[in-house]
């Protein structure tokens, strides 16, 4: 199950992937560790290939303690190619070339030239002292001195930014996951790297490498999924958060000048950072500014207070550290990028993962800047190609500034296919027992050889309801699936109220393509309804409420096709011949005895009706049970063609509907403050037959969006018809606002709502639909406003709404607006 997923081509931005069983965590995050432990086999192969390789080993430390120095950088003077040490400030290198000169830097410390002219023995002992300097009185103001650093940061940036027309970049990265024993997978990879302002960003593979129990098909890029903590907007886990060198920085953010350091004889300026808002999608962290250069140099950054997350996700912590270095003169970009990703899933004590951790290693060099990018990987969308002239089988040369730590090295030798993510990461709590007790047994389907071979499988499905005519309905359908997307189906009932049979038939054929045909004799619902079913319905009537629907006997055959994915719209063609007749109505009490005032079921003119449907949609964005905002439309047409109910040869009924969500507010975060509206209208001719009038619904005891949730357990009805539903959901805001800091952890969410509908009806000889169906048409229209609380127990919401046209309240419950 795949939670989330974002993907951008833009520049240093990255996906943003979390899936359930799999937990394939992508939050574009990395962190880079460089250590001293290398493999001489990896430099023995490259002079086999033809390559003379210098590898550097060395440490970098206090001249006047001998404390390590962690996060030092080590770059060959004159070039772009360097790396940074690690936590014990020890570092490896390695060049073509001798003699060269290192240069070694911290920021407050003295940088430090090593010249290396020849083949070292053992190990590189390199000492810094701090940097001695007269540090500048500070004048007091009502500003922070940070304030006016930043404008000049942000001022230097805009002017970079302008010149920067392309460049290439050699990338490597390493994801590392681990679970709460251990690694338990590994993905590398190196790629030469291309960006052009207007044309975007595109890789050419040079050598990946995972451990043989990761999933990924192709090749993996590199560049991409390096964040740039200078971007003006930063993706990080669906998130978009306001980066600390935003042109309107000053307005978001709070800058506080903390210390004071130098590297050599120029200043760095480290800056406290926080959003002024909790409610802003920010960083918090420290950033250090170097004097008269005025760009950032590093950063320790991470997502504020509202990086926040729906259920079943409880948190992400995500921490980053970057370093920038010089390029081409006068542009600063990352060189160095570490980060940590902690991912929580869990729904209480029905469902919990194993913390999922996300160790990502970045290293970028030799940046080429302003220079021309081959047209050729621009001929296609692909963001990263295969070059098989320049693929490395082994781990190249300049891979070994990245070396494997002790536990990665292990985890190549020991992790196999047989270990998988999902075993390494296997829920516990008692949704995830059930779904594996589930998965135990076939749930009355299995799959057998027919006499030809050919595999086949089969399937049986219950079907159950209760309703004031049938009574308990009862029965099964078996369904058959057979080779080229043929899947036959039978369906067979007893109704208990009448003691009748009912069954039916299918055929279907094709995919894309699918042709259709059923036959049926059974009982059905006079109108359908695009958002109640018949099951959802049965608990109310069993519980003691009126039933909901109107049913009628129906005999007769359809056909149609339904073609799939024409520029992403599906079309349906089918005509339908039904004989209907009216059925009586036989359930007057409830499921346990008790009397129940039910609505006479609509009795109608029997006959035969033909007609012909022709039908269109798209889904853009669609999640179910109404967990989430759908943005999806669907267009119906439908014309009689004879028979003997009345009206039957000379109507035509036109229906649509659309659902849409607009995102209103606090745009930047994952789930932003949305609007939901829900449009569906439909007119047809006044002499429809009563089985083909337009619905309008109403609620029972569940009040879902889209309805008229104060018009209580019958539906409106007519040959023209309209609704406009909506709904704001404010999300955890006005908790946040309020300081509810257990509200908001709860994730209760505060949505408005509204709805407007009219019906309108003539009958038979113009007569009004109330002679057929008491109160199925409005009077002048219906009208509502309410308010609900989202998030109670995770996953139901309690509604409440009053209606404005008339004296009516109500209160119920439905699904949790989670996403």
């Amino acid at each position: 199950m795949c939670l989330l997923v974002h993907f951008s081509a833009r520049p240093w931005q990255r996906p943003s992937i979390l899936c359930g069983r799999q937990l394939l965590i992508l939050l574009s995050t990395f962190f880079f560790v460089s250590s001293a432990g290398l493999s001489d086999a990896w430099a023995q192969e490259d002079v086999r290939r033809g390559h003379s390789v210098t590898v550097l080993e060395g440490s970098v430390r206090d001249d006047a303690t001998g404390e390590a120095l962690p996060g030092a950088t080590v770059q060959i003077e004159g070039t772009y190619t360097g790396t940074v040490t690690n936590a014990d400030g020890a570092f490896a290198l390695a060049t073509k070339s001798l003699p060269i000169v290192l240069e070694v830097r911290f920021i407050g410390y003295v940088t430090e030239r090593v010249e290396v002219t020849g083949a070292v023995n053992g190990r590189l002992d390199v000492r810094l002292r701090p940097t001695s300097i007269s540090l500048p009185e500070l004048v007091v103001s009502s500003e922070d001195p940070a304030v006016g650093i930043m404008r000049k940061v942000i001022l230097r940036k805009a002017e970079q930014k302008e010149l920067l027309e392309s460049y290439a970049v050699d990338a490597y990265n390493r994801f590392r996951i681990e679970n709460d024993t251990g690694i338990v997978s590994i993905w590398e990879s190196f790629t030469q790297a291309w960006w052009h302002r207007d044309r975007g960003i595109r890789e050419v593979s040079i050598w990946q490498e995972q451990t043989k129990n990761a999933v990924l098909d192709g090749a993996l890029p590199a560049a991409i999924f390096v964040v740039n903590l200078s971007d003006d907007d930063i993706d990080v886990a669906g998130h978009r958060l306001m980066g600390v060198t935003h042109p309107r920085a000053l307005s978001m953010y709070n800058f506080r000048l903390d210390t004071l350091r130098a590297i050599d004889d120029q200043l760095v300026y480290d800056i406290r950072v926080a959003p002024k808002s909790d409610r802003s999608s920010g960083f918090v962290g420290r950033i250090s500014i170097l004097d008269e250069e005025w760009v950032m140099i590093q950063a320790e950054l991470s997502p504020g207070e509202s990086f926040l997350f729906p259920p079943p996700i409880e948190q992400i912590d995500v921490t980053y550290e970057q370093q920038f270095s010089r390029f081409s003169g006068d542009f600063w970009l990352p060189a160095y990028l570490a980060s940590d990703v902690d991912v929580t899933i869990a729904l209480g004590r029905m469902l919990n993962f194993p913390e999922i951790r996300v160790r990502q290693f970045s290293r970028l060099s030799d940046f080429r800047i302003n220079v021309p990018v081959p047209d050729s990987l621009y001929e296609a969308d692909d963001l990263i190609v295969v070059d098989t002239a320049r693929t490395e089988k082994v781990r190249p040369a300049a891979l070994v500034a990245v070396p494997l730590t002790p536990g990665e090295q292990l985890a190549y030798a020991t992790l196999d296919s047989t270990m998988t993510l999902e075993d390494a990461f296997q829920p516990g709590g008692l949704l995830a027992r059930l779904s594996r007790s589930g998965g135990e047994s076939d749930g009355g389907s299995g799959r057998s050889l027919g006499k030809s071979g050919v595999l086949s499988a089969a399937s049986v499905r219950p079907v159950m309801w209760y309703n004031r005519v049938q009574g308990l309905h009862t029965g099964a359908e078996v369904a058959v699936e057979l080779p080229a997307s043929v899947r036959v189906a039978a369906e067979a009932g007893y109704d208990g109220a009448s003691r009748d049979w009912t069954s039916g038939a299918s055929l279907r054929v094709g995919h894309r393509v699918a042709w259709r045909a059923a036959v049926f004799d059974d009982v059905d619902l006079r109108i359908q309804s695009r958002m109640k079913s018949r099951v959802l319905n049965s608990f109310t009537v069993l519980a003691g409420d009126p039933d909901y629907f109107d049913y009628v006997s129906r005999r007769g055959v359809e056909a149609g096709v339904r073609v799939q994915d024409i520029r992403s719209w599906w079309v349906e063609v089918g005509v339908n011949h039904t004989d209907y007749a009216s059925v009586p109505l036989r359930v007057r009490d409830s499921f346990l005895g008790t009397d129940v005032v039910q609505t006479p079921n609509a009795a109608i003119q029997p006959g035969t009706l033909t007609r012909v449907r022709v039908g269109a949609g798209k889904e853009w964005e669609f999640i179910p049970f109404g967990l989430g905002g759908n943005r999806r439309a669907e267009f119906d047409l439908e014309v009689g063609l004879g028979g003997t109910m009345p009206g039957s040869g000379s109507y035509v009924r036109a229906v649509t509907e659309i659902y849409w969500r607009i995102p209103t507010f606090n745009r930047r975060r994952l789930l932003p403050q949305a609007l939901d509206v829900r449009l569906f209208a439909g007119a047809m001719s006044s002499s429809t037959p009563l089985v083909r009038y337009g619905l309008l619904d109403g609620s029972s005891r569940f009040t879902e969006f889209g309805a008229l949730r104060t018009r209580e357990d019958r539906p409106y009805e007519g040959t023209r018809f309209g609704l406009l539903a909506w709904e704001h959901t404010l999300r955890t805001i006005p908790f946040e606002m309020l300081g509810w800091d257990w509200a908001v952890e709860r994730n209760w969410n505060v949505i408005v709502h509204g709805a407007h509908g009219a019906s309108w009806a003539p009958g038979p000889d113009k007569t009004s639909l109330a002679l057929w169906v008491p109160s199925a048409v409005t009077d002048g229209g219906h009208h509502e406003l309410g308010a609900s609380l989202s998030g109670i127990l995770t996953l139901f919401r309690i509604d409440t709404a009053w209606r404005l046209d008339e004296r009516a309240f109500r209160v119920g419950v439905s699904i949790a607006r989670i996403f």
